[in-house]
């Protein structure tokens, strides 16, 4: 009895080290599961024969939203660094 309890606590050490080092990758990888999640929910209903299609429809519409999403104005946000570091020597 005392050795079956032993395997279940390393096995439960076992399992938390697993799930801990998948949940640390996916939320490093946020943006690869928000692309996935977001092919997943568009072609969830779609029959087997249009899934190919349909996959690389999908594809180039979440790589398309994700490309125009509102950029960065470089020459503004230099401007600004700019201001900041030469503020500090005056």
């Amino acid at each position: 009895m005392f050795t079956y309890i032993k395997m279940k606590i390393k096995e439960h050490r076992i399992k938390l080290a697993l799930y801990s080092s998948i949940e640390k990758m996916m939320s490093e990888r946020k943006d690869i599961v928000a692309t996935v999640t977001n092919l997943y929910l568009s072609l969830k209903d779609t029959p087997i024969d249009e899934l190919q299609d349909k996959f690389i429809s999908a594809l180039a519409e979440v790589i398309h939203n994700d490309t125009h999403k509102e950029p960065i104005d470089d020459a503004k946000e230099n401007d600004i660094m700019y201001k900041e570091i030469h503020a500090d020597g005056e």
